[in-house]
């Protein structure tokens, strides 16, 4: 399978699965830390508003909205277990609650296919918080 080109700096690194995959810099302390843990990360862009506008793929407004968003795409399981994790923390168990209204609030979603979900949930959370949950994981591990 090709993948896209990369839109913004990364790094090669070797999965727990011992896949070589590119890992956008910013978002690599996160998707560390989630490996560290035991979860799959099944994608990441440190932002993908910024890598929805370079695309020109999708309407401006998408774009927009995602602007400054980091972005996990993990197993439904993993997601979850990622998510209780991050919510142990009191500030960011309130930022987990969706919020279209409130830029510093993430955005969760997991679709529905014609037989059930489908396997990934995609997470969208402010950059500027990558920080912080790198933080919270690695106390809780």
């Amino acid at each position: 399978m090709e993948q896209p080109p990369q839109v913004h700096p990364s790094r090669l690194v070797t999965t727990p699965a011992g896949e070589r995959v590119d890992v956008d810099e910013g978002i690599w302390p996160l998707v560390s830390a989630l490996w560290a843990r035991g979860w799959t990360t099944v994608g990441s862009c440190q932002d993908m508003g910024e890598a929805i506008g370079r695309a020109g793929a999708a309407p401006p407004a998408l774009a927009e909205l995602q602007r400054g968003r980091a972005w996990l795409k993990m197993p439904n399981a993993h997601a979850d277990a990622f998510l209780a994790a991050a919510a142990q923390d009191p500030e960011l168990a309130v930022l987990i609650r969706p919020r279209l209204d409130r830029p510093d609030h993430w955005h969760c979603y997991t679709q529905r296919g014609p037989a059930g979900l489908l396997p990934n949930a995609q997470i969208y959370l402010p950059a500027s918080q990558i920080g912080r949950v790198v933080a919270v994981l690695r106390a809780g591990a």
